[in-house]
């Protein structure tokens, strides 16, 4: 076992008291509180997530491989009492995809995942010894976020970045555009010459994209925007041979690309 901590919704399973653990008594018994959640999702096509539409309640029995976890060594008890079970589902089951970062004792780089626990108990000579806590996220992959600014002007209109993705779906990131002059700005990604175009920009106006939930805003009074930009929403192209996206823009203009790499891994 690598796995030597996590951050769940911005809390430490350490900080709870709690580490990773392996039980392997057969005398041990596991037994859910009737808090499992069933969540009903769809996935959109510019994404490899799936959106909360709702989730509901299920008193029933999970037979994946879980994570076992226990009090943290040394304990002088090792025993966890019903008030502190109450305080961990609380923490750990909730009706909502939030971010698991697992921490490994061999591995340095951090790569999180969306979703949800289920948990259950562990039970040893009718007292709780530990919990299962079983993890589904809301895509099939951990994530690596990157973030990239450039500061473009006349004299270079061009920026490069790589997208060394496991996964070969396109990427829709997120970027602000700042116009450091009014006029329109067009943005050419040179893989497939696509190109997004925002009409009747201001000087320092910010345009923010929303890739993922197809979403366009401005930081000022632009009310023309819907009829002034033309649907046509950024892309990250990944191939098994080709990682570099090669991008051009039409305006000066300081531009920041956020978005999140697939990795195919689990936690372990």
């Amino acid at each position: 076992m690598s796995l030597i901590d996590f951050t769940y919704a911005d809390q430490k399973l350490s900080n709870f008291g709690y580490m990773p653990c392996s039980f392997d008594s057969p005398d041990l018994s596991s037994i859910s509180f009737g808090s499992n959640v069933t969540f009903t999702t769809i996935r959109l096509n510019s994404s490899s997530k799936n959106k909360l539409l709702s989730t509901k309640y299920e008193d029933v029995y999970t037979t994946s491989e879980p994570i076992q976890i226990c009090k943290k060594c040394p304990s002088d008890n090792i025993y966890i009492t019903h008030e502190e079970f109450r305080l961990l589902e609380r923490w750990l089951n909730r009706g909502k995809y939030l971010k698991l970062t697992p921490k490994y004792e061999y591995e340095n780089e951090e790569l999180y995942f969306y979703g949800y626990f289920n948990v259950q108990a562990l039970i040893y000579g009718g007292r709780i010894v530990g919990a299962e806590l079983t993890f589904t996220a809301n895509s099939p992959f951990a994530y690596k976020y990157v973030t990239q600014s450039f500061d473009l002007t006349n004299n270079k209109l061009t920026f490069s970045l790589n997208s060394i993705s496991d996964d070969f779906k396109p990427i829709y990131p997120n970027i602000n555009i700042t116009l450091k002059q009014a006029s329109d700005i067009s943005l050419m990604n040179m893989i497939d010459n696509s190109v997004t175009s925002i009409k009747n920009c201001s000087e320092n106006e910010t345009i923010s994209i929303n890739g993922e939930n197809k979403i366009i805003t401005s930081s000022l009074s632009h009310t023309s925007l819907p009829n002034d930009f033309n649907y046509e929403f950024p892309k990250i192209y990944t191939s098994y041979e080709i990682a570099t996206n090669n991008f051009s823009v039409s305006a000066p203009c300081t531009v920041t690309i956020s978005y999140e790499l697939p990795r195919k891994v689990g936690v372990y």
